[in-house]
């Protein structure tokens, strides 16, 4: 797969920095898509793992109708030691 780069990728970046904005309190799906205006916050998310961030991901519900609504928390940037949210 070829994974887009964050520095090259406004979109990307906006997600990162979202991450990094909500520390442990990370981000939905929903609210990644609203944020970034991505249409495959978990492929994004992947790419952004690609690159070297441990971000997890952990179900959280079921909405009304049904969908599955996953929480994105990064657990440690990229090249920094010891440094966790």
């Amino acid at each position: 797969m070829n994974y887009g780069s964050i520095d090259k990728c406004p979109r990307l970046q906006r997600i990162l920095g979202l991450l990094m904005s909500r520390g442990l309190e990370g981000a939905t799906t929903l609210e990644i898509q609203q944020i970034s205006g991505s249409m495959a916050p978990s492929t994004d998310v992947s790419a952004i793992r690609h690159q070297g961030y441990d971000i997890q991901a952990k179900y959280e519900k079921r909405t009304e109708s049904g969908s599955k609504v996953y929480r994105y928390r990064l657990v440690q940037p990229a090249h920094v030691e010891g440094l966790l949210f």
